[in-house]
């Protein structure tokens, strides 16, 4: 979102203009054709396009214009839609709503740096898509391709896969892709630059890089070829290699077979992710086209955050060798901290995803998948099980310790209890035990005598609230915001009633800034131009949730009401900071601060009380 601010605010893109064509375009005629809409209320429902649901929660607000899920927080207007369904850029999607209503975009004068990389970057797809071309070509009808064809029937490649992920093969020749292209126009720099040419050491000139290999062009969500993986034929060394990073390739920031998984991924609800090329094409014929290949073991974070426009659910398939299983912790961490739900579908040894589809057939696969799967801490259950003496006291220990960094990540009580008892079994060990050890490692000590029972008192009063509340997504902050887009002039009286902080929350205080800025620009901008001055994803969502909320805000003290709310929780939140102290206090013994930290607890109580009379 960044980037679109710099270019609805570059001078070329008046924001006028952008908010010309956001208005001349319908959003939900626009969003219905790709989704089925009905009447509801004041919005319009459908199922989202996003993520898998069958209970529809994707929200379109015909009089705001803008849209919001509620089941994976997708939000905004009709740009931030097409960006998403699209995979488009911001001045891409104005290009193309700006086509849509018929307005014309002035012409953009580009510097001459920034008109060199574009001719230069649409070169190097070019030679790449030529390069495509040309490895096709020689895999399906040259005669010494006959090794690479003879190979992939072998693997049980069929022909309409050659030809749908344009599978080709690279000769046993120095120079046979350098000629073709240089024939063509491109100069062997070009081709080095792409990746796809290496300089001779002791002379001048150039090579091919790949050569005697199985081609795999590396297409990106965008149907381009940025880059190629290539299979040697015979016993040589490296068995892959992959393009170096180039202009447009970067390994870790691309997935194999994407582009072909995308829908197929929002339909089942979840991706599958195996290691490599042949994996991938298997798992597709075999009617799996939800899965992408990594690229190798060393999944990263670009490529989490790759799959997270897609799915929320991932699998992981891969090898069951101890390089693969070393893979998939560290694939599972980066998934789960990045907001996944991940699972492993835990193949037999000596068995790759391509082996088992051959052995067991799709539907075992699918089985495997999505219903023997294991969660992020049943498979390092397994892991410590398998890797630690269990009948040693260290065993256990060191396996406890395994888990508890991913056990302490639990914050729901239910699934948390689950793990539990199923750490217990697996590892015959008191779930007392575990809890304890979770307590201790928590920073949560064991406490005893009088002093313990009054900070019990504390603990579960009732008009105590959990730290762990969120006043910017779920309390009365959020309510505040949609006074503050109904009246932003109302903004001078909650500094003077909360202080100048007036929001606790980042992204509420974002949103907040935003229509400040709204307020203090002439001719006062539209609401929706308020989305192209939040940067933070958390910022977009909310404030898209609240452009599509249909709950009307309370009349007469409502908004005092909510004033002395937000001043309680903030009085209960101290409480509960308090308490910790306490214990503290407590372990070291130091029962005149304890006290002390009673009394002012007692204060804040009476104010909230104070403050509660005053609500009814």
């Amino acid at each position: 979102m960044l980037a679109r601010v710099i270019q609805v605010t570059a001078p070329a893109i008046p924001h006028e203009l952008v908010e010309e064509i956001r208005t001349s375009v319908d959003i939900v005629d626009f969003i219905g054709e790709y989704v089925v809409l009905q009447k509801r209320g004041r919005n319009y429902l459908g199922l989202c396009p996003f993520h898998s649901e069958k209970t529809p929660s994707f929200n379109v607000n015909p009089e705001k214009q803008f849209f919001y899920c509620f089941g994976c927080g997708a939000g905004g207007d009709v740009y931030n839609f097409l960006m998403k369904i699209k995979n488009l850029s911001f001045p891409e999607a104005l290009a193309a709503m700006a086509e849509r209503a018929g307005i014309a975009l002035p012409a953009h004068e580009e510097r001459d740096e920034d008109k060199a990389r574009q001719r230069e970057q649409q070169r190097l797809l070019e030679i790449h898509r030529l390069a495509a071309q040309f490895y096709h070509s020689l895999l399906t009808r040259h005669p010494a391709a006959q090794p690479a064809r003879e190979y992939l029937e072998k693997r049980r490649v069929t022909s309409e896969a050659v030809q749908e992920f344009q599978l080709g093969f690279a000769p046993d020749s120095w120079d046979a892709l350098l000629s073709t292209l240089v024939s063509r126009g491109y100069r062997p720099r070009e081709l080095a630059l792409a990746g796809l040419a290496l300089p001779r050491e002791k002379r001048d000139g150039f090579y091919d890089r790949f050569r005697n290999r199985i081609m795999f062009p590396i297409v990106d969500q965008r149907q381009r070829v940025v880059g190629f993986g290539g299979r040697v034929l015979n016993t040589g060394q490296p068995k892959y290699l992959n393009s170096p990073d180039t202009p447009l390739f970067h390994k870790g920031r691309v997935l194999y077979g994407l582009n072909r998984a995308i829908e197929a991924m929002r339909q089942e609800g979840y991706g599958i992710i195996v290691e490599g090329y042949m994996d991938a094409i298997a798992a597709h014929q075999a009617g799996l086209r939800h899965t992408v290949a990594s690229l190798g073991t060393a999944f990263t974070r670009e490529q989490a955050q790759l799959l997270l426009r897609y799915t929320r659910e991932v699998v992981i398939a891969y090898d069951a060798d101890t390089a693969g299983q070393t893979a998939t912790l560290r694939g599972m961490d980066i998934l789960y901290q990045a907001g996944c739900r991940v699972r492993v579908a835990v193949l037999p040894p000596g068995l790759d995803p391509d082996d088992f589809l051959r052995r067991e057939g799709p539907q075992a696969f699918r089985e495997m998948a999505e219903q023997q799967a294991l969660s992020l801490i049943a498979y390092k259950l397994e892991r410590a099980v398998a890797t630690r003496n269990l009948s040693t006291i260290e065993g256990k220990v060191d396996a406890l310790n395994d888990l508890m960094p991913d056990l302490q990540r639990v914050k729901n009580a239910v699934e948390r209890d689950e793990y539990v008892r199923l750490i217990s079994a697996r590892m015959n060990m008191a779930e007392g035990a575990i809890y304890a050890e979770l307590r201790r490692q928590s920073g949560q000590l064991q406490k005893s005598g009088t002093w313990r029972d009054k900070t019990e008192n504390y603990r579960h009063n009732k008009d105590r609230i959990s730290l762990g509340h969120q006043p910017g997504h779920n309390g009365p902050e959020k309510q505040l915001l949609r006074y503050m887009l109904e009246d932003p002039g109302i903004l001078p009286r909650l500094k003077q009633d909360l202080g100048s902080e007036v929001f606790s929350d980042a992204a509420a205080r974002e949103i907040a800034a935003a229509l400040e800025w709204r307020m203090s620009t002439p001719g006062l901008p539209p609401l929706t131009a308020i989305m192209d001055h939040l940067s933070s994803e958390p910022a977009r969502q909310m404030f898209a949730q609240l452009m599509v909320g249909e709950h009307p805000l309370p009349g007469g003290k409502g908004l005092e009401d909510l004033i002395n709310k937000i001043k309680i929780n903030r009085m209960q939140a101290q409480i509960q900071q308090k308490i910790k102290e306490m214990d503290r206090a407590e372990a070291a013994r130091d029962l005149d601060y304890s006290r002390q930290l009673q009394e002012e607890i007692h204060a804040l109580q009476k104010e909230i009380s104070v403050l509660k009379a005053t609500r009814h």
